[in-house]
């Protein structure tokens, strides 16, 4: 009888991409910054897992990693802004990438648009806009939560949106 095979380590991740990495990777996503506000807390992520999943009503999901900051105030404000960025948006890229101080108002110093839901933080500048009503948060095993909302107010401006895709799908 021949010897079984040692079993794979999952440790350490491959050198290289897997095919299932590589695959994933060509799923083209946006680069978008994530709002959220409950009183005075206004905080921001930049997120690339955004799809539309529907459109009537039109519905969008976001997926955002377990632990951010912005988790508790999407599920007490129970609503959520995408401001979509484009190549030209370098700096709000760079402002949003790093979490801020406990303390720290990420929005000062960017021209914020009137939202229609009152507070929303929307950052004017970039290419557009979805708000959302959020109507369900999926907490599954994994390294990210899914909040799905109603889009309830949006806007188109000018200039084309960033489109990315990963060499690594399985790469944040």
């Amino acid at each position: 009888m021949a010897p079984s095979p040692a079993p794979a380590d999952v440790s350490s991740p491959p050198s290289s991409p897997g095919p299932i990495a590589q695959a994933l990777g060509n799923i083209p996503g946006g680069v978008w910054v994530l709002t959220s506000r409950v009183d005075d807390r206004r905080r921001g992520l930049l997120v690339g897992r955004v799809q539309q999943l529907g459109s009537r009503p039109p519905v969008v999901a976001v997926a955002v990693p377990k632990g951010e900051p912005i988790m508790p105030l999407l599920s007490d404000s129970g609503r959520f802004a995408l401001c979509q960025l484009g190549e030209e948006d370098r700096r709000i890229r760079r402002k949003f990438s790093t979490e801020p101080e406990e303390d720290e108002d990420p929005f000062l110093g960017l021209r914020l648009a009137d939202p229609r839901q009152a507070g929303l933080p929307i950052v004017e500048t970039t290419v557009g806009h979805l708000e959302c009503s959020i109507v369900r948060h999926l907490d599954f095993e994994g390294d990210h939560d899914l909040f799905i909302g109603e889009v309830v107010s949006a806007r188109r401006g000018a200039g084309l949106p960033l489109v990315r895709l990963r060499d690594d799908g399985l790469e944040a």
